[in-house]
């Protein structure tokens, strides 16, 4: 199951003693029963995660098909490469708990284009987005159920894609008259790729910006 984890899977690392303090981070590579995850940042700094040998963590993990939560989780080494600190975790056996589906959802502002019913387009921002759909502004009135085309470009390459509008409210701030909440329906592979690749590099760069420092949480 653990080897099966994409690539920028987002992770949730809590102390198996103390779960309400948790810090979220991302999947590099996933192996049998062992995760190699960015160590996680709190605050612009790198968090001091302990790897004594009685140090034990629960580690939840965010896929396609929900939640993964899995206990007594140790650390078995931390190092660095290429500029980013990485922590090795290991005894990723059985599930213990399974949750609904869920996406990680990534705060953007990312024009696109969406189609009317007379397929005239009109200009539309993004706010956040994920596999599973996004969270976007516009002047163009549409009402829930209706389903849309719409082109995006991620990294200079366009895609496609058919979007379902879950809700719509009034928009508060100056420059579009409304917020929607929508669902990806359809995007081809290749587009679903492109999109991945956007959300991964996003990741990436964070985590580049914010591993320049070397200091530890105390």
């Amino acid at each position: 199951m653990v080897r099966d984890l994409k690539r920028g899977s987002k992770i949730s690392i809590a102390f198996e003693k103390n779960h309400k303090k948790s810090y979220t981070t991302y999947v590099e590579t996933a192996y049998e029963n062992q995760l190699l995850v960015y160590n996680p940042i709190k605050d612009n700094k790198l968090v001091n995660l302990p790897n004594d040998k009685d140090m034990l963590y629960m580690v939840q993990v965010y896929t396609e098909r929900g939640i993964l939560t899995y206990h007594n989780v140790s650390i078995k080494r931390k190092f660095h490469k290429d500029n980013y600190h990485f922590v090795l975790l290991e005894n990723l056996g059985n599930i213990i708990h399974e949750q609904r589906r869920e996406f990680y959802r990534l705060d953007c502002m990312v024009p696109f284009l969406v189609k009317d019913k007379n397929e005239e387009t009109y200009q539309a921002i993004i706010k956040d987005i994920s596999e599973g759909g996004l969270l976007f502004v516009s002047n163009l009135e549409m009402f829930p159920a209706e389903e849309r085309e719409c082109s995006v470009s991620f990294n200079n390459q366009r895609i496609s894609i058919i979007i379902k509008i879950l809700d719509k409210k009034g928009h508060t701030k100056p420059g579009c008259k409304f917020e929607y909440r929508a669902r990806l329906l359809f995007v081809s592979d290749e587009d679903k790729s492109v999109l991945l690749n956007f959300i991964l590099d996003a990741q990436r760069n964070y985590i580049r910006k914010n591993q320049v420092e070397l200091a530890f949480e105390e």
